[in-house]
């Protein structure tokens, strides 16, 4: 009895990703119906953000992908950011034009950074519209391809559409254990047009409890067109990095992004963020940006973060070696603000691991304020509340000190 019911459980497992299997070739068949003889698909793009179902933001965007396989490649334009960015076979280049920066990333038999730009940057586009991207070559398209829950047929925005959905499961972070244990599930549904076999919308919910499941908007793409015009002659001047209009321009070619590309749409300080409750893990006392004087550094970081944990073992290790901590040395404060958690037994822990109390602050929801999606992000401010300077890692302090030095001499010329 019991071998025939182990049989009937793989059988059923087998039997529903054979239909999942079914499904999503039904979906990449018509992928490919949308894509086939094309060698450029031009997308007008929205995505709406949402924090719970409550709409927080819309960012628009421009899609630009070359369907051919001697030179693929795709490029996003995210239209409020003023940002192009670039991503073939062998690079990834980056045309910053808010923050004047130009980043250049050769493969170079390593994809790490481009890992880091898909879950750093515009991950939520590229994980959700695969639809578009399945003429890439698989080495280049790290995506998955959705193996299909279920399809419906449906009307979308009068339109007689099919709708194809899919799910995954994911562990999110907890700030009262410290550890990722919060089960959940992303479900994405994408509305494709019967006729025109063209994506029409994408919904990305986030399903908290299986039991008693609550679901929650997470975006909401709607593409509202979408052509085919040659578009190389554009592409070869914005990504001519030797352009006159780029004078002045910072230039990347490091292992990891410019921190622009990763911190999100960063606000200069204000009363909002200046003002903002910091509260000292070492005295139990609550200050502020505003209240501290002189140069600082503003450290943002979270748990679970291992960027964040190096910056720590890096300052430990020289109180070891020198006796004292070289920013400090320098004369900048350290203040290290934890943004997502106020447990002080946690926030203990690691004081004393990397014997750091006297850094560490908790400040929930200061990232909110300055639009900071990424983790360590750093900022140098001035004794006069402007920020200089920002990065997500500080290597050996020269940018930041230079930035510093450089900053000075100007306020004494002045």
């Amino acid at each position: 009895m019991k071998r025939l019911c182990v049989f009937f459980f793989s059988a059923a497992i087998v039997l529903s990703l054979t239909c999942c299997t079914i499904k999503s070739v039904d979906y990449l068949r018509t992928a490919k119906k949308a894509t086939e003889g094309k060698e450029w698909i031009n997308l007008t793009l929205s995505k709406d953000i949402y924090i719970g179902n409550e709409y927080k933001r819309t960012d628009p965007y421009q899609v630009y992908i070359h369907n051919d396989e001697n030179n693929p490649f795709y490029v996003l334009y995210n239209t409020g950011a003023m940002c192009y960015t670039k991503v073939g076979k062998t690079e990834l280049l980056i045309a910053d034009n808010r923050n004047r920066e130009l980043s250049i990333f050769l493969k170079d038999n390593n994809e790490d950074v481009f890992r880091q730009f898909v879950y750093e940057t515009e991950q939520t586009v590229l994980n959700y519209l695969p639809f578009y991207f399945v003429g890439l070559p698989n080495k280049m398209w790290r995506d998955y391809t959705p193996m299909v829950d279920y399809i419906n047929d449906t009307v979308a925005n009068a339109m007689n559409c099919k709708e194809y959905v899919y799910s995954r499961n994911y562990k999110e972070f907890n700030n009262e254990t410290g550890e990722f244990d919060v089960s959940l599930r992303k479900e994405c549904h994408s509305w494709i047009n019967i006729e025109s076999h063209t994506l029409d919308s994408v919904a990305v919910f986030t399903i908290y409890d299986e039991e008693a499941p609550t679901r929650r908007y997470s975006d909401y793409f709607y593409v509202q067109s979408v052509d085919n015009e040659d578009k190389k002659t554009f592409f070869d001047s914005v990504f001519n990095f030797d352009n006159p209009s780029y004078i002045g321009y910072t230039r990347h070619t490091e292992s990891f992004l410019p921190f622009s590309r990763t911190m999100g749409n960063a606000k200069d300080l204000n009363s909002n963020n200046l003002q903002f409750p910091l509260v000292s893990l070492s005295t139990g006392d609550t200050t502020s940006l505003a209240n501290e004087e002189g140069w600082l550094l503003l450290d943002m970081w979270r748990f679970g973060c291992p960027g964040c944990d190096l910056g720590f073992r890096n300052l430990a290790n020289e109180k070891d070696s020198l006796g004292y901590r070289i920013l400090e040395h320098e004369g900048v404060k350290i203040l290290s603000v934890n943004t997502n958690s106020d447990n002080i037994e946690l926030l203990s822990e690691y004081a004393e691991a990397f014997r750091c109390a006297d850094i560490i602050y908790h400040g929930k929801g200061l990232q909110t304020e300055l639009y900071v999606n990424a983790f360590p992000s750093y900022f140098l401010i001035s004794p006069d509340k402007q920020i200089i300077w920002r990065g997500n890692e500080l290597g050996n302090y020269s940018e930041l000190l230079k930035a510093k030095e450089e900053y000075d001499k100007t306020r004494i010329t002045n």
